[in-house]
Formats: C-alpha cells, structure tokens, sequence
C-alpha cells in the first residue's frame, strides 16, 4: 500500500503561518469580549495624558527594538509576516463590520450589545487589543527597513507609519474626543455646555445666539389603526398614504379619498378651518368606502399638535383612520457665533454642515420635539477631537508614501510586510 505523505506541520510548530496568526487574532478578540463583559461594558477606562504618553512610548520602544536589534527572531519574524497581518487586518475589519450593525452610543441599546462593547466599539476592550496587535505588527515591519537604509524603502516606511500613527491616533484617542451639548433659545445668548459623560457644565470659548430656528416638514401620511390592540397596521408600508401625492388610495379594502387637505389648521365644533396660529395641525377631510360600496364614512383626521388634540376617523368597530405626524425634512439654526475678542460670525448651522471656531465643531443636532416646528429651542453639540491633526498627519504620510513608491517603483516583491 502506498502511504500518502503529509504536509501539515503540528500547529504551533515554527514558523507560525495562518493558523497560528489566526488562533492569536481570535485569542485576542475573545479576551477583550471576556473583559468587557466582565467589566459591565463600560468600556476601556479613559486615559490620562501621562498613561497614554507612557504606553505609546513603551509601544514605540518595544517595536524599534524588537524590529531593529531582533529581526531575526523567529518570533520577530512572525509578527512582521504576511499571515500576522492578515490576521490583524481580519481582526480589526471584523470589529469594524460589528460597528456598522450596531447604534453607536444609543442609550437604547440592549444590555447584552452594551456589555459585549459592541454600542461603543472603538472604546471597547477587544478593538483596543485587535488594534494594538496590528499596530505592533505595522511597526516591526516598518523598523525592519530601516537598517540598512535605502531610498526605495522610504515610501514602504511612509505608508507604513503613517498607517500606524492613523490606528494609533483613532485607538487611543478614542476616549479623547469632547462631546458636549448646548440648548439655545431664540433671543437668547449661552455660553455654558454640558457634558453627559462627566456630568458637569462647561464654560466655551465662544458664545452662541439663536436667532431664528426653521423647520421643514415632508407632508403627513395617512394610516390604519386597530382599535382594539391598537397596532398600526402599515403592512411594510403598503398601507400608508402621502397626502399632498394622492388623492385616493386603498388600504385594507377600503377606498379612501381625500376631499380637504389643511396644511395647518385648527378646530371649531366639528369642522376644521385654516390657521395659521402657534400649534396649528394639519387636517385632512376624508371619505372611507367599504369594499362592497356598502359603508361611507367622512370625517376629520389630525394628527394634532402640542396645542391641539389629535382626532381619528372611526371607519368601523375594528379600523380607524389616523394620521401620522409630519416627519421633518430639514431643520437648521440661525446663529450668531460671538468670541471673547468682540468678533461676531453669522452662521446657518444645518444638520451634517458643521461650523467650525477655535478647534470646535459646532453641530446642530436637535430641537423641542414637542413643539415641532413652532420649537424656540435649538440643540447644538461641540465637539473637539484633539487627535484628529494626527490623523490627518498620518493621511499625509501615506499619499507620500504612495507617490514615493510609484516614483522609485518596486524592483521585488517582499516576503514581508
């Protein structure tokens, strides 16, 4: 009998190739799910500048080392591989899908997703421990290329480090970056913010005056309510209607025609007329037309406002017609943005459009959603990330680094990183 020979080397045995590098990334990642589970999910506590000062040096010092003096440790030489770097690469790209699936920050998360880290991910434990592990591997072999010197590794190093400094920055200043909260008045002037995760008020460096604030609103839709259990029954949507884009439609075998919109209005016994007075309410007048033509029923719909009661038309002892409240469009602040120095800049502060003053972003980021659009109120967060010009200085280095390599050209491929 013929025997087939085998290949597979005992895992652990060197060098080390993907199992390995994949078992330690895997390690790595259900440690820090361990530890963050352990911890309650409150995350990685927020470093000081002198912790974060010494751990960035102990981390520099052990990867010019370690890439320098020690490159020709089997170790060494695993850690600056192609499977150690996939595996990191694997690692934090995993971390990164779990981020997009899950509410960053949403207090109404679930418990298990809190503790797990997953609502705060770039502050929990197992993407801090995925990233260091790449970050490590990223530095080894950048420091390998250092001795001996040459200029046709001059742009490998720049996309390397500037790779590093980018994870590095977005890692551990994570737990950096200032979010505080201001509610302005109209008419008014503030200067104080607060924030939540301190739980104190804040002086800022500039002050802020609410002129006007707008609120755009789509038109309302019209839906179907059980009114026994009290569901909406939308059906995915199938059953709603846009008042302004039709003027009939069908929903659950009834035909419902729109014969008076109001965009705002209020009520007088039984009818509504147009107003346009603080709390007005759009109305529609409708008819409801049973599938057989048996049953009409016309009446009122609103979906009232904090000035007004809402009003649903009873279509049967098991349906009405109801309307939903208008979704807002766009919203923006008027503002005035006034600095110690006397300077004054008028600002219209939308939402995504972010002003910017004495490295703050300003954002508008709410409003009264009890008033709607009558709100005097406007909602902006300031937000500072102090990590950010590293970020962008490790952006600039890997476009230099790209350059670099496309000027002088690659005469090998390398076995490394």
């Amino acid at each position: 009998m013929i025997q087939q020979k085998k290949y597979d080397k005992p895992i652990w045995s060197n060098p080390w190739g993907y199992r390995e590098s994949f078992f330690i990334a895997s390690g790595l990642l259900l440690s820090g799910f361990a530890l963050e589970w352990a911890s309650g999910g409150t995350g990685v506590p927020e470093f000081t500048n002198l912790s974060l000062n010494i751990a960035a040096g102990l981390l520099v010092i052990f990867i010019f080392t370690a890439g320098i003096f020690f490159r020709k440790q089997v170790f060494i030489l695993w850690l600056s591989g192609i499977p150690a770097a996939i595996s990191a690469v694997t690692g934090i790209t995993f971390m990164a899908l779990l981020m997009g699936l899950t509410m960053q920050h949403d207090g109404s998360a679930p418990g298990w997703v809190v503790q797990l880290g997953l609502s705060h991910v770039t502050s929990s434990w197992p993407y801090l421990l995925i990233s260091v592990y790449l970050l490590v591997v990223l530095g080894i072999a950048a420091a390998k290329r250092i001795i001996p010197f040459s200029t046709k590794n001059i742009g490998y190093m720049l996309n390397h480090l500037g790779l590093w400094i980018v994870i590095f920055s977005a890692t551990f200043g994570a737990t950096k970056v200032e979010r505080l909260e201001m509610k302005v008045k109209e008419g008014e002037i503030e200067w104080q913010a607060f924030d939540k995760k301190n739980n104190v008020w804040v002086e800022m460096p500039v002050a802020i005056r609410l002129n006007d604030f707008v609120l755009e609103q789509y038109a309302p839709k019209l839906g179907i309510v059980d009114n026994i259990t009290g569901k909406i029954l939308h059906e995915n949507g199938k059953n709603v209607m846009l008042v302004d884009s039709v003027a009939s439609g069908n929903m659950l075998g009834w035909d419902i025609r729109l014969l008076t919109y109001l965009e705002q209005s209020g009520k007088a016994g039984e009818t509504y007329y147009l107003n346009n007075e603080t709390g007005a309410a759009p109305a529609v007048k409708a008819e409801a037309i049973s599938e057989n033509k048996s049953d009409t029923v016309v009446g009122w719909v609103s979906c009232g406002s904090f000035n007004h009661s809402y009003e649903a038309l009873k279509i049967n002892d098991q349906l009405s017609l109801i309307m939903f409240y208008p979704e807002p469009k766009k919203f923006l602040s008027k503002i005035d943005i006034l600095t110690p120095e006397g300077e004054t800049t008028a600002v219209e502060l939308e939402v995504n459009k972010p002003a910017k003053v004495k490295g703050w972003e300003i954002y508008q980021v709410g409003y009264d959603d009890q008033l709607g659009r009558w709100s005097d109120t406007s909602v902006i967060e300031f937000v500072r990330d102090p990590w950010l010009p590293f970020v962008y200085t490790g952006i600039f280095m890997m476009i230099a680094g790209a350059v670099t390599l496309f000027w002088f050209g690659r005469n090998n491929t390398p076995t490394d990183l």
